[in-house]
Formats: C-alpha cells, sequence, structure tokens
C-alpha cells in the first residue's frame, strides 16, 4: 500500500490544526465591553413606501443591564426640547457643540463578530421594541409620523445583536421634507451610522448621508454629552415622489 494518501491525510490533519489556531472559533470572537451599544440606522424609501432598519450591537451583560432597568432616555429628549424653547440657542454654541462630533472616537470595537445568547436576544427584544420605536423620531414636513412595527429578531449581520424594522407611508405631496433622528441610548458609549436610499418613484433630491451604511460616516459618541447627542443631525433628506401614470398602474 502506497504511503501517500496517508502522508496526504497528515498534510490536511496539520493544516487543519494551523487554521483552527489562526481563525479562532465564533465563541472566542471580540465581545464589546459592558453598556458599549453600536447603532445603525439604514432607511430604504421605494414609492411611497419607507422602510427603517435599524441595528443595534450590544453585550450579554448590557441585554440583562437593560431589562432590569429601561432607562428613561425620553424623559432627557423632552428636557432637552423644553430647555430650548426657553431659550435661544446661539450659533457659537451650535458650532461649539457640532465640532464635539468631530473628536475621535474611543473605545472603537475591535473586528469581530458579536456572539450572543439567542433566547437572551428574543426576550430583549419583546422589551425593547416599544421603547425603541418611541425613540426613533420621523418628521416628514414637519409632521410626527406613526412607525408600524414589522419585526424585531435577532441579527445575522456583523457588530449587529438585534435588528428591528418599522415602515411607514410618505404622504401624497410630491415633495417630502424628511428628518429622523434615533434619541435612544442618550447616555451610553458607543456610535451611529445613518444611511438612506431611494428607488421605484421616489427620488434624493437632497440628502445628508450616503445611500448605504458601509459609505456612511461613523459618528462616535464616547465623549458627547446628552445635549451634543441631540445636536448632532441624525437624517435630513428631501424626497420627491413622481406621480404614477395611468399605464403604470
Amino acid at each position: 500500500m502506497s504511503h501517500l494518501p496517508r502522508l496526504n491525510l497528515q498534510i490536511i490533519a496539520t493544516w487543519l490544526t494551523f487554521a483552527a489556531f489562526m481563525w479562532p472559533s465564533k465563541a472566542a470572537a471580540h465581545q464589546f465591553e459592558d453598556g458599549y451599544i453600536e447603532r445603525a440606522v439604514a432607511v430604504r424609501i421605494r414609492d411611497r413606501d419607507v422602510r427603517i432598519e435599524y441595528s443595534i450591537g450590544l453585550n450579554d451583560a448590557t441585554i440583562k443591564k437593560f431589562i432590569e432597568h429601561w432607562p428613561n432616555d425620553q424623559k432627557l429628549y423632552q428636557q432637552f426640547h423644553d430647555e430650548l424653547s426657553k431659550k435661544t440657542v446661539s450659533s457659537a454654541t451650535h458650532k461649539e457643540e457640532n465640532a464635539a462630533t468631530a473628536e475621535t472616537p474611543i473605545n472603537l470595537p475591535e473586528e469581530g463578530s458579536l456572539v450572543n445568547e439567542i433566547q437572551l436576544i428574543r426576550a430583549f427584544a419583546k422589551l425593547a421594541a416599544p421603547h425603541l420605536t418611541d425613540g426613533v423620531r420621523v418628521l416628514v414636513n414637519e409632521k410626527p409620523m406613526v412607525l408600524k412595527l414589522v419585526s424585531a429578531e435577532p441579527s445575522s449581520k456583523h457588530h449587529a445583536t438585534l435588528e428591528t424594522i418599522w415602515r411607514f407611508q410618505l404622504p401624497t405631496d410630491s415633495m417630502a421634507k424628511m428628518s429622523i433622528q434615533d434619541t435612544n441610548f442618550l447616555k451610553q458609549p458607543g456610535g451611529i451610522k445613518y444611511s438612506l436610499k431611494t428607488s421605484g418613484t421616489s427620488m434624493t433630491i437632497q440628502s445628508n448621508v450616503a445611500p448605504i451604511l458601509v459609505r456612511s460616516t461613523r459618528t462616535g459618541l464616547d465623549s458627547l454629552s446628552v445635549t451634543q447627542r441631540l445636536l448632532v443631525p441624525g437624517i435630513e433628506a428631501k424626497i420627491r415622489v413622481l406621480p404614477v401614470t395611468k399605464a403604470e398602474r
């Protein structure tokens, strides 16, 4: 019997051992530090249908902390706007606050995928969905939009734990001035990215964010106060919706 097959098996076994050492299993992948939350808000508009895909990445310890006690971020949001109504924020203050967003983010996560306990995420999703819905604020032509929850499920995306999806319809106006701001997790370290993409009869006339997340600029939030975070714009866009002709109906 030839020694060649045995030799080949030895080579394969050696290569697999090396591969296991160089590429650790998912269980050994990087985890975010406790309290850290990475977020991504991707908005997709087709015709008048708007879909918001909201992803958050956090570790199991942070999930358990939020299950035990969800912070009242919306109270902080209301206090912020009450203060703004009592006094005018000078342009100098705006410049000072906006400049803070350009600081180099600290505690940026290393490369690696999050590993979470699936049942824990599902329990977290049920609790988190209504809170997250309250915190994602959408205005179209200065009117607040009601978001319809589509799903809140464990995410398969890199650096994401939970993905929540909402939908709503644009009004019949030919032009829609839209603003979307995430006011959740106002005291948690982390970062956030926004994107907006249109298709079908809808067209992006103006937008301050990239059409896809991989091209978006990440805002580091570690060094920003609650006020500074709320002064940072989310998505500001103008969307035109073309009329549908009889032939297209």
